[in-house]
């Protein structure tokens, strides 16, 4: 990497968003891409997407760029319907659990609460 390369380089801030739907989570990721280039800002941003919790934990806690976490409150993680008979049902955190250990984790990261209601979005961190 050139002097010319490290200078033109912008700083980049990196989010992680859990969304449990594909569909939804295409939707929000394009979403937030576009308003993110509306902003003109001086840094990139880079968006992680996982579709469980349990990606969503071991991607932030092996990756310490993430600066931000966007979650869906209203997991849909597989149960007892999507496990073959000889499997064991895996252990899932619930949604207050998994919070608590991304906080644990990495206390300055802030989490980002997303739910969709009949009256529309709300967000609470």
């Amino acid at each position: 990497m050139s002097d010319a390369d490290l200078v033109s380089k912008k700083p980049q801030v990196v989010i992680l968003l859990l969304e449990d739907h594909r569909r939804e989570l295409d939707r929000i990721s394009l979403s937030l891409s576009r308003e993110i280039k509306k902003l003109r800002v001086s840094y990139s941003i880079k968006i992680l997407r996982c579709t469980t919790s349990k990606d969503a934990l071991d991607m932030f806690c092996s990756n310490v760029d993430i600066q931000a976490i966007l979650m869906d409150w209203y997991l849909d993680e597989p149960g007892q319907e999507d496990v073959l008979p000889n499997e064991k049902i895996p252990q899932i955190p619930s949604r207050q659990e998994l919070v608590l250990k991304f906080k644990g984790h990495r206390p300055e990261v802030p989490v980002y609460v997303m739910t969709v209601k009949k009256s529309g979005m709300s967000r609470a961190t």
